[in-house]
Protein backbone atom coordinates (compact mmCIF):
# COMPACT_ATOMS: atom_id res chain seq x y z
CA UNK A 1 0.00 0.00 0.00
CA UNK A 2 1.06 3.29 -0.95
CA UNK A 3 2.47 5.51 2.03
CA UNK A 4 0.59 9.40 2.81
CA UNK A 5 4.35 10.30 1.69
CA UNK A 6 4.38 8.89 -1.34
CA UNK A 7 0.94 9.92 -2.35
CA UNK A 8 1.87 13.39 -1.14
CA UNK A 9 4.79 13.30 -3.96
CA UNK A 10 4.58 14.92 -7.43
CA UNK A 11 5.90 14.18 -11.08
CA UNK A 12 8.51 16.44 -11.18
CA UNK A 13 8.93 16.69 -15.26
CA UNK A 14 7.06 15.45 -18.49
CA UNK A 15 8.60 14.93 -22.36
CA UNK A 16 5.76 15.93 -23.82
CA UNK A 17 6.78 15.02 -27.44
CA UNK A 18 7.70 15.51 -30.23
CA UNK A 19 5.94 12.41 -31.62
CA UNK A 20 8.98 10.43 -33.18
CA UNK A 21 11.75 12.84 -32.14
CA UNK A 22 13.74 10.51 -29.86
CA UNK A 23 11.42 10.65 -26.50
CA UNK A 24 11.78 6.99 -25.61
CA UNK A 25 15.40 7.31 -26.40
CA UNK A 26 15.87 10.47 -23.62
CA UNK A 27 13.57 8.58 -20.90
CA UNK A 28 15.34 5.60 -21.34
CA UNK A 29 19.38 7.15 -20.99
CA UNK A 30 17.09 9.55 -18.27
CA UNK A 31 16.15 6.47 -16.41
CA UNK A 32 19.88 5.57 -15.64
CA UNK A 33 20.41 7.78 -12.97
CA UNK A 34 20.45 7.07 -9.81
CA UNK A 35 18.33 9.55 -8.56
CA UNK A 36 15.55 9.45 -11.70
CA UNK A 37 12.74 7.33 -11.71
CA UNK A 38 10.63 6.79 -15.28
CA UNK A 39 7.35 5.71 -14.98
CA UNK A 40 6.83 2.10 -15.98
CA UNK A 41 4.48 2.66 -18.88
CA UNK A 42 6.57 3.98 -22.07
CA UNK A 43 3.31 6.37 -22.93
CA UNK A 44 0.79 6.78 -19.30
CA UNK A 45 -0.63 9.39 -20.99
CA UNK A 46 -1.94 10.37 -17.23
CA UNK A 47 -2.99 14.12 -17.95
CA UNK A 48 -4.91 13.34 -21.00
CA UNK A 49 -8.02 11.89 -19.04
CA UNK A 50 -9.99 14.34 -17.37
CA UNK A 51 -10.67 11.59 -14.51
CA UNK A 52 -7.28 10.90 -12.82
CA UNK A 53 -6.38 7.69 -10.97
CA UNK A 54 -3.26 9.63 -9.00
CA UNK A 55 -2.46 6.13 -6.84
CA UNK A 56 -2.11 3.99 -10.03
CA UNK A 57 0.00 6.77 -11.49
CA UNK A 58 2.23 7.46 -8.55
CA UNK A 59 2.81 3.32 -8.39
CA UNK A 60 4.11 3.28 -11.77
CA UNK A 61 6.94 5.19 -10.01
CA UNK A 62 10.41 3.93 -7.97
CA UNK A 63 9.18 5.67 -4.30
CA UNK A 64 13.08 5.30 -3.45
CA UNK A 65 14.03 7.63 -6.24
CA UNK A 66 14.29 11.23 -5.20
CA UNK A 67 12.85 12.68 -9.04
CA UNK A 68 9.93 10.80 -11.03
CA UNK A 69 9.19 11.91 -14.51
CA UNK A 70 7.45 10.63 -17.89
CA UNK A 71 7.01 11.05 -21.66
CA UNK A 72 3.61 11.25 -23.43
CA UNK A 73 3.52 12.35 -26.55
CA UNK A 74 -0.03 12.38 -26.66
CA UNK A 75 0.46 15.62 -24.33
CA UNK A 76 1.67 17.42 -27.50
CA UNK A 77 -0.62 15.83 -30.50
CA UNK A 78 -3.53 18.05 -30.28
CA UNK A 79 -3.06 21.95 -31.32
CA UNK A 80 -6.31 23.17 -29.63
CA UNK A 81 -6.44 20.14 -27.15
CA UNK A 82 -2.92 20.67 -25.58
CA UNK A 83 -5.00 23.60 -23.63
CA UNK A 84 -6.93 21.01 -21.48
CA UNK A 85 -4.14 18.74 -21.11
CA UNK A 86 -1.55 21.53 -19.94
CA UNK A 87 -4.41 22.53 -17.83
CA UNK A 88 -4.54 18.93 -15.86
CA UNK A 89 -0.38 19.47 -15.98
CA UNK A 90 -0.57 22.41 -14.07
CA UNK A 91 -3.22 22.15 -11.38
CA UNK A 92 -1.61 18.61 -10.51
CA UNK A 93 1.70 20.68 -10.43
CA UNK A 94 2.29 24.45 -11.55
CA UNK A 95 6.31 23.41 -10.32
CA UNK A 96 5.96 20.91 -13.33
CA UNK A 97 9.19 21.00 -15.90
CA UNK A 98 8.28 20.91 -19.56
CA UNK A 99 10.71 19.02 -21.78
CA UNK A 100 9.69 19.24 -25.61
CA UNK A 101 12.07 17.89 -28.22
CA UNK A 102 12.13 19.32 -32.10
CA UNK A 103 12.82 17.38 -35.10
CA UNK A 104 13.66 17.95 -38.99
CA UNK A 105 9.92 18.07 -39.99
CA UNK A 106 10.53 16.41 -43.21
CA UNK A 107 12.38 13.55 -41.36
CA UNK A 108 9.57 13.72 -38.57
CA UNK A 109 6.85 13.73 -40.83
CA UNK A 110 8.21 10.75 -42.65
CA UNK A 111 9.25 8.88 -39.64
CA UNK A 112 5.51 9.44 -38.65
CA UNK A 113 4.61 8.27 -41.90
CA UNK A 114 5.94 4.66 -41.55
CA UNK A 115 4.98 4.68 -37.92
CA UNK A 116 1.45 5.01 -38.81
CA UNK A 117 1.51 2.48 -42.06
CA UNK A 118 3.21 0.03 -40.98
CA UNK A 119 0.71 -0.66 -37.80
CA UNK A 120 -2.30 -0.18 -39.92
CA UNK A 121 -3.46 3.09 -38.99
CA UNK A 122 -3.65 4.26 -42.24
CA UNK A 123 -2.85 2.36 -46.21
CA UNK A 124 -2.40 5.24 -48.44
CA UNK A 125 0.29 6.15 -49.84
CA UNK A 126 2.60 9.06 -47.81
CA UNK A 127 1.55 11.94 -50.93
CA UNK A 128 -2.19 11.27 -50.21
CA UNK A 129 -1.31 11.10 -46.24
CA UNK A 130 -0.39 14.59 -45.88
CA UNK A 131 -3.74 16.07 -46.85
CA UNK A 132 -5.73 12.77 -45.53
CA UNK A 133 -4.20 12.81 -42.62
CA UNK A 134 -3.82 16.15 -40.92
CA UNK A 135 -1.78 14.78 -37.98
CA UNK A 136 0.91 14.70 -39.30
CA UNK A 137 1.77 18.21 -40.37
CA UNK A 138 0.17 19.33 -37.38
CA UNK A 139 2.66 17.06 -35.08
CA UNK A 140 5.58 19.37 -36.92
CA UNK A 141 3.82 22.43 -35.70
CA UNK A 142 5.92 22.87 -33.16
CA UNK A 143 5.53 26.43 -32.05
CA UNK A 144 1.79 25.83 -32.13
CA UNK A 145 2.25 22.98 -30.09
CA UNK A 146 3.91 24.44 -27.19
CA UNK A 147 1.93 27.76 -26.96
CA UNK A 148 -0.67 26.00 -24.59
CA UNK A 149 2.56 25.39 -22.28
CA UNK A 150 4.13 29.20 -22.70
CA UNK A 151 0.35 30.36 -21.72
CA UNK A 152 0.61 28.43 -18.47
CA UNK A 153 3.92 28.17 -17.38
CA UNK A 154 6.83 29.96 -16.88
CA UNK A 155 9.62 30.13 -19.33
CA UNK A 156 12.24 28.90 -16.92
CA UNK A 157 9.76 25.78 -16.59
CA UNK A 158 10.18 24.60 -20.63
CA UNK A 159 13.16 23.20 -22.15
CA UNK A 160 13.09 23.00 -26.12
CA UNK A 161 15.56 20.55 -27.18
CA UNK A 162 16.61 19.29 -31.09
CA UNK A 163 16.57 15.79 -32.14
CA UNK A 164 19.93 16.79 -34.35
CA UNK A 165 22.05 17.24 -30.80
CA UNK A 166 20.36 13.82 -29.30
CA UNK A 167 22.02 12.33 -32.41
CA UNK A 168 25.39 14.30 -32.29
CA UNK A 169 26.05 14.26 -28.47
CA UNK A 170 23.82 12.09 -26.56
CA UNK A 171 25.95 12.80 -23.65
CA UNK A 172 25.87 16.73 -23.61
CA UNK A 173 21.90 16.01 -24.52
CA UNK A 174 20.83 14.55 -21.66
CA UNK A 175 23.09 16.46 -18.82
CA UNK A 176 21.36 19.65 -20.42
CA UNK A 177 18.09 17.81 -19.08
CA UNK A 178 19.79 16.46 -15.84
CA UNK A 179 20.64 20.21 -15.05
CA UNK A 180 17.24 21.20 -15.85
CA UNK A 181 15.32 19.17 -13.52
CA UNK A 182 17.55 19.78 -10.68
CA UNK A 183 19.24 16.37 -10.47
CA UNK A 184 22.47 15.80 -9.34
CA UNK A 185 25.40 15.48 -12.29
CA UNK A 186 25.91 12.39 -13.61
CA UNK A 187 28.81 11.32 -14.86
CA UNK A 188 28.59 10.57 -18.63
CA UNK A 189 30.09 7.65 -18.83
CA UNK A 190 27.57 5.94 -16.89
CA UNK A 191 25.01 7.07 -19.93
CA UNK A 192 24.46 4.61 -22.53
CA UNK A 193 22.26 5.21 -25.59
CA UNK A 194 19.76 2.99 -26.62
CA UNK A 195 20.29 1.20 -29.70
CA UNK A 196 17.00 -0.12 -30.26
CA UNK A 197 14.35 2.35 -29.67
CA UNK A 198 11.71 0.90 -31.35
CA UNK A 199 12.48 -2.76 -29.59
CA UNK A 200 11.89 -0.53 -26.27
CA UNK A 201 8.47 0.74 -27.38
CA UNK A 202 7.65 -3.13 -28.18
CA UNK A 203 8.86 -4.35 -24.71
CA UNK A 204 7.36 -1.21 -22.96
CA UNK A 205 3.94 -2.07 -24.11
CA UNK A 206 4.52 -5.82 -23.54
CA UNK A 207 5.47 -4.72 -19.73
CA UNK A 208 2.68 -2.44 -19.52
CA UNK A 209 0.55 -5.61 -20.52
CA UNK A 210 1.77 -8.01 -18.30
CA UNK A 211 3.18 -5.52 -15.37
CA UNK A 212 0.34 -6.63 -12.73
CA UNK A 213 1.81 -10.36 -13.36
CA UNK A 214 4.10 -11.51 -10.77
CA UNK A 215 7.52 -11.53 -11.07
CA UNK A 216 8.09 -15.43 -11.23
CA UNK A 217 5.51 -15.73 -14.00
CA UNK A 218 7.10 -13.67 -16.28
CA UNK A 219 10.51 -15.79 -15.41
CA UNK A 220 8.73 -19.15 -16.80
CA UNK A 221 7.49 -17.62 -20.06
CA UNK A 222 9.36 -19.31 -22.60
CA UNK A 223 11.32 -17.46 -25.00
CA UNK A 224 9.95 -18.67 -27.80
CA UNK A 225 6.47 -17.21 -26.81
CA UNK A 226 8.01 -13.80 -25.69
CA UNK A 227 8.99 -13.34 -28.96
CA UNK A 228 5.80 -14.77 -30.76
CA UNK A 229 4.11 -12.18 -28.93
CA UNK A 230 6.64 -9.11 -29.07
CA UNK A 231 6.23 -9.56 -33.49
CA UNK A 232 2.31 -9.87 -33.42
CA UNK A 233 2.49 -6.16 -31.72
CA UNK A 234 5.04 -5.14 -33.98
CA UNK A 235 2.18 -5.21 -36.69
CA UNK A 236 3.81 -5.90 -40.51
CA UNK A 237 7.33 -4.53 -41.70
CA UNK A 238 7.30 -1.62 -43.61
CA UNK A 239 9.57 -2.18 -46.62
CA UNK A 240 10.43 1.18 -47.61
CA UNK A 241 10.96 4.24 -46.37
CA UNK A 242 9.30 7.06 -48.71
CA UNK A 243 11.22 9.67 -50.21
CA UNK A 244 9.50 13.04 -50.61
CA UNK A 245 9.31 14.79 -53.83
CA UNK A 246 10.01 18.27 -54.60
CA UNK A 247 6.91 19.73 -54.62
CA UNK A 248 5.74 17.53 -51.39
CA UNK A 249 8.71 19.20 -49.43
CA UNK A 250 7.75 22.67 -50.46
CA UNK A 251 4.54 22.32 -49.68
CA UNK A 252 5.34 21.39 -45.99
CA UNK A 253 7.71 24.11 -46.17
CA UNK A 254 4.87 26.27 -46.96
CA UNK A 255 2.59 24.88 -44.03
CA UNK A 256 5.78 25.22 -41.45
CA UNK A 257 7.79 28.15 -41.92
CA UNK A 258 6.68 30.62 -39.55
CA UNK A 259 6.57 27.60 -37.02
CA UNK A 260 10.18 26.71 -37.81
CA UNK A 261 11.13 30.56 -37.88
CA UNK A 262 9.48 31.09 -34.63
CA UNK A 263 10.98 28.24 -32.83
CA UNK A 264 14.30 29.13 -34.43
CA UNK A 265 13.80 32.64 -32.86
CA UNK A 266 12.55 31.40 -29.79
CA UNK A 267 14.07 28.44 -28.48
CA UNK A 268 17.36 28.32 -31.00
CA UNK A 269 16.62 24.86 -32.14
CA UNK A 270 16.75 24.12 -35.96
CA UNK A 271 18.61 26.60 -36.96
CA UNK A 272 20.32 24.29 -39.69
CA UNK A 273 17.48 24.41 -41.70
CA UNK A 274 16.26 27.34 -44.00
CA UNK A 275 12.71 27.98 -43.00
CA UNK A 276 11.57 28.28 -46.93
CA UNK A 277 12.98 25.63 -48.67
CA UNK A 278 13.91 23.01 -45.30
CA UNK A 279 17.26 22.52 -46.99
CA UNK A 280 19.89 22.31 -44.38
CA UNK A 281 21.96 25.46 -44.52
Amino acid sequence: MMSDNIHKRKVNFIIIGAMKSGTTATSHMLGQHEDISIHIDKEPNYFSVTKHNTSEYHNGFDSKKKIWGEASTDYSKHLDGNLPIAKNIRDYNPKMKIIYIVRNPIERIVSDYIHLHSRGYINCNFSEALSAVPGLMNRSRYASQIAAYEDLFPSESILVLDYIDLKNDYTSFINSIVKFIDAPPQKTTTISKNKSVGQQKFLARYDKILHNTPKWMKEIIPQSIKTSVLNKMKGPVHQSKPQPSHAEIQYIASELDLEITTMQNKYNVLRYLDPKTLQRI
